[in-house]
């Protein structure tokens, strides 16, 4: 396994997030109230398995 660039990593990551910040907030406006009245740990679950993902460098080539 390669290690990744560490500058090229960090700019990955933000064109990642930025995309999926974008789905996350669709995501999030659509289902929001659902989510809530469901259980409210489950947006703060959905919020953490995106960002851990996104800030995950071997995701890159």
């Amino acid at each position: 396994m390669r290690i990744p660039n560490g500058v090229v990593c960090i700019r990955q990551m933000q064109k990642h997030l930025k995309k999926l910040r974008r789905m996350f907030m669709q995501i999030v406006t659509r289902n929001y109230l659902s989510i809530l009245l469901k259980n409210e740990f489950y947006y703060v679950r959905i919020n953490f398995r995106y960002f851990k993902f996104s800030y995950n460098c071997w995701d890159y080539n």
